[in-house]
């Protein structure tokens, strides 16, 4: 009854109102919309030096603050001249990254800035994304596309004390088309000159045009399932250079992935162009060195060579990962050139021993951005966020309501109390901003015929996370358990492991995720409910049939009654190295029992394949809460053992893994430790060891391990698969 009710919820979008509120505003664009066409010849040429960096990261919650998995940087020199002729040269490259398989390395065969100043079709990284050019506000046709609206203004002062008036044009489409914008205008009120523009695409066929055979609605179905995974948007700066001329200053294309079918991964991207050093009318000519082929000329020949380039430098950046290394191509200086729009133009890198031999950078390369730069970003992208909201949905891919086939992977559930479990999530907008869901799920256990859920308010805003719960599900407070998602499924049903102790809940929660820093997140949570034992019941036949028994063991039983919980939670990941810091308390039916953990993994950076090792400890004040007590076992702590071997208020373990090779398919050697006991008796108990090998795909999103047990009355061999990120 949950999930029909909440489908018949829905939402109306807004009504086109008219491109402008007011005379005013009107006389304000129509002034920057003629300023826009007019050719402006006072800037006939200029020489300025540049700086790009382009970098991403790896996280798990939309807002938070990720550090960067990867950095690289390029140095170099530019000429423009009018009518558009412009040449690039490229100096000096580095790079930094928290593992090899992470290396960043962008090579461009077209400008991917923008030189001078926008035309009437905005895209970026080489006037080749989006697919379809978006409409620029101030062509004349923006009216007929966008609203407008003055909602700041602000003075400044420009280097050599000159006053400066920048008044602020909100900017959002009025009706559904193939490729738009949303965001903000900065004009100079004096000159009507654009200064700067945020803005964040939008459209219902930016990301693919429409084929001849499957024809709009199918592209449009396209686009929509792409913009819910591609957020991408920008921030155009200009400076004011000798008192008049506005010149490029800062050019920033950023933007997210997020994959929810991977476990909620986000990853984040951001490519800063920096001017400075500007030389303006010199009369300098822009020198070509390179003779354009004839096919420029024609557009057919012309798409048809740019074609050809791109599939060159997909085919070698193939070879190159095969061959793990730089290849000898890779080494060379790279000359590019073509026409583009009133001019053409050239970009030359140096090879890569001048490269690297650059010296000219003035700082070091740090994998963390500016913080000043970086909480800016963060302002504009919750700004475009908000503007997004009030957008009709075909526009930006959103679903107001919907079944949550994002998360498919997760509604396939098996373990040893329920057996084959699917469930079906879904999700409703209540906000226009997008901030705030309201979802429900639904499972049903196969093995114990029981029908498990809940209904969750969700609201993802760039503070923070909150979600309040109310539950009735198989869960485990066992922090080191692997829950029952896909990975933790199908290694259930393949290789008869489960991985987690349950009992069953119901309870209400509240929970607050938000970061502290730069990839320092703290979680809180609270919840009161009540908890009781639940047998296993669950038989895999898959197992059986590949050769094993098929059979799990018991579910322990736990003590049944109303608690309360509260948990705190701290976790820090960068560069190589990751630590956590767990607390959490647990009270009620006459009895309290609190407990802390610790993590540390590490990855010294002495070898090209780097180990890792992996630190867990913790303890807890009694053992009259067998749902408190720490396993030890399993992929979590010892490999070698079955989940829970041993359950004990304190324990340690130690995981080490040393790949043999690095690339997309490495195997890894792994040894692992550790002790469960009374806190007295922790280190004097007998500790369990296994050692083993396994195989690592992707970088970790698919592992196989064989591990067996060294020390113990069983020792044998164990087999585990397990998914994941791999990061």
């Amino acid at each position: 009854m949950l999930l029909v009710a909440l489908a018949l919820l829905t939402r109306q979008a807004p009504a086109d109102t008219g491109a402008f509120p007011d005379p005013r505003t009107q006389e304000l664009v129509s002034q920057a919309i003629r300023r826009h066409h007019a050719q402006d010849q006072a800037v006939r040429d200029y020489q300025a030096r540049f700086r790009y960096r382009l970098s991403f990261g790896l996280g798990r919650r939309r807002w938070a603050s990720m550090p960067n998995a990867a950095v690289e940087e390029q140095d170099g020199t530019i000429a423009w001249a009018l009518p558009n002729d412009l040449r690039v040269d490229i100096v000096g490259r580095r790079a930094r990254a928290r593992a090899t398989t992470l290396q960043l390395s962008s090579s461009f065969d077209r400008p991917w800035f923008i030189p001078r100043s926008l035309g009437d079709s905005i895209r970026v990284f080489g006037n080749e994304i989006p697919s379809r050019p978006a409409l620029h506000p101030l062509a004349d046709a923006g009216p007929e596309w966008y609203q407008y609206r003055l909602v700041d203004s602000l003075e400044l002062q420009a280097p050599g004390g000159k006053a400066v008036r920048l008044l602020g044009i909100e900017v959002l489409p009025r009706r559904v088309g193939p490729s738009l914008i949303a965001g903000r205008l900065w004009i100079d009120a004096a000159s009507f000159d654009l200064v700067r523009l945020t803005f964040r695409f939008v459209g219902s066929q930016l990301w693919l045009d429409p084929d001849e055979d499957e024809g709009d609605a199918a592209t449009r179905r396209a686009n929509r399932q792409v913009n819910r995974l591609l957020t991408l948007e920008a921030d155009l700066q200009y400076a004011l250079q000798e008192q008049q001329f506005w010149m490029p200053y800062r050019q920033v294309v950023s933007g997210r992935v997020e994959l929810p079918f991977l476990g909620e991964l986000v990853i984040p991207f951001e490519a800063t162009t920096t001017f400075e050093d500007y030389q303006i009318n010199s009369g300098q000519p822009v020198t070509f060195a390179l003779s354009l082929p004839a096919a420029v000329t024609d557009p057919d020949s012309l798409a048809a060579l740019l074609q050809a380039r791109r599939d060159s430098l997909r085919a070698e950046r193939r070879r190159r990962t095969r061959e793990g290394g730089e290849l000898p191509e890779d080494a060379r200086a790279r000359d590019d050139a073509g026409r583009w729009e009133d001019g053409r133009y050239e970009i030359h890198r140096a090879p890569a021993d001048s490269l690297r031999g650059y010296d000219q950078w003035g700082d070091s390369l740090t994998l963390a951005d500016d913080p000043q730069a970086d909480q800016l970003g963060r302002s504009i992208s919750a700004d475009l966020e908000r503007l997004e909201g009030t957008l009709p949905d075909e526009l930006v891919g959103r679903r107001r309501k919907g079944w949550a086939w994002e998360r498919l992977p997760q509604l396939i559930r098996y373990n040893r109390v329920q057996g084959f479990a699917p469930g079906s999530g879904y999700d409703l907008l209540l906000d226009r901003a997008g901030f705030t869901t309201l979802r429900g799920d639904l499972r049903y256990g196969f093995s114990d015929s029981r029908l498990v859920g809940n209904v969750t308010l969700r609201r993802e805003a760039p503070g923070a996370r909150w979600t309040v719960a109310a539950i009735r599900d198989l869960v485990s407070h066992d922090p080191l358990a692997r829950g029952s998602g896909f990975g933790p499924s199908l290694n259930a049903m393949l290789a008869g492991h489960d991985d987690a102790d349950y009992l069953l809940t119901h309870r209400l929660q509240v929970t607050r995720e938000s970061s502290l820093g730069t990839g320092v997140e703290l979680t809180t949570s609270f919840g009161v409910g009540r908890e009781q034992s639940v047998v296993g019941e669950a038989y895999s036949w898959l197992n059986d049939a590949l050769g094993g028994d098929g059979d799990y063991p018991p579910n322990p039983a736990v003590r049944s009654g109303t608690f309360g919980r509260v948990a705190v939670a701290l976790d820090q990941g960068q560069l190589r190295s990751r630590w956590t810091l767990l607390a959490d308390l647990q009270l009620g039916e006459g009895v309290a029992v609190a407990r802390w953990m610790a993590g540390y993994r590490f990855e010294p950076g002495f070898v090209r394949q780097r180990p890792s090792l992996l630190v867990r400890a913790g303890i807890a004040t009694g053992s009259q809460l067998p749902q408190q007590l720490f396993r030890l076992g399993g992929p979590g702590t010892v490999r070698g053992y079955d989940y829970g071997s041993l359950r004990e208020p304190a324990f340690w373990a130690a995981q080490g893994d040393w790949p043999l090779r690095s690339g997309l398919i490495q195997p890894v050697l792994f040894a692992d430790a550790g002790q469960a006991a009374e806190p007295s008796q922790l280190f004097s108990s007998k500790a369990l060891v296994s050692a083993g090998a396994g195989l690592k795909l992707a970088g970790g999103i698919l592992r196989l391990d064989l591990c067996h047990s060294l020390t113990g009355p069983n020792q044998r061999l164990r087999f585990d698969l397990t998914v994941g990120s791999g990061f």
